[in-house]
């Protein structure tokens, strides 16, 4: 179910309309016929909509129901650390902070990759929001480049790295990092700030915990 079809099941149970939901929340009806139409809503309305009805977040993009947990087979497990934080070093070399805490994914999870070229990194931070929620983490292969259109975690000026869809043309001395929050603007890198500008995975899972 999509957004708007799971907000009329709590509406349903609750014996209201979108319309009453909008109002109470400070939201004009024009609110309500853009998620009729397939519209999903900034993450600060959607936390205020699950807030109104005391569900999680992840409610709206994860389980059908709020109270119907899903099992899936998941066959072999393998244990993969958890990284804080990824910075560019001397070099553009890439340094990583872990977390003390391990956790086991599935291994079909990993795409064939080997275990040792993957990690597993908390994301903070709606930038790629409804996509990715704050506090996930995302399974991420660790690789030098990416191709146009995958989500990868990219470095840039050894900050912090930032969890993005990254675009560009082969050719062309330039790239994107595009959020997919329509609150964020995309950024754009070209020319001598690209030395600056560095990969370090690309997004190969996700792991949310409902």
């Amino acid at each position: 179910m999509d957004f708007n079809e799971k907000l009329l099941v709590l509406c349903k149970e609750r014996g209201i309309s979108r319309s009453r939901v909008a109002e109470d929340i400070g939201l004009s009806r024009a609110a309500v016929t853009r998620w009729e139409r397939g519209g999903v809503p900034y993450a600060s309305t959607v936390k205020k909509i699950a807030d109104y009805f005391s569900v999680p977040v992840s409610y709206f993009f994860g389980q059908a129901q709020p109270s119907e947990p899903q099992t899936v087979p998941v066959g072999d497990l393998i244990t993969l650390r958890v990284v804080a934080s990824v910075k560019a070093g001397y070099d553009g070399l890439m340094t990583e902070e872990y977390f003390s805490e391990q956790e086991q994914v599935p291994v079909s999870m990993l795409k064939g990759y080997p275990a040792s070229e993957c990690r597993l990194y908390t994301v903070r931070g709606d930038s790629m929001f409804p996509r990715i929620l704050d506090g996930d983490k995302i399974i991420v292969h660790v690789q030098e480049s990416v191709d146009s259109g995958d989500t990868a975690i990219i470095v840039i000026n050894g900050d912090e790295g930032t969890v993005k869809r990254v675009e560009y043309v082969k050719g062309e001395d330039w790239l994107d990092l595009v959020p997919a929050n329509p609150e964020y603007q995309r950024k754009h890198i070209e020319g001598a700030a690209l030395e600056e500008c560095h990969v370090y995975g690309r997004v190969i899972g996700l792991l949310r915990t409902m």
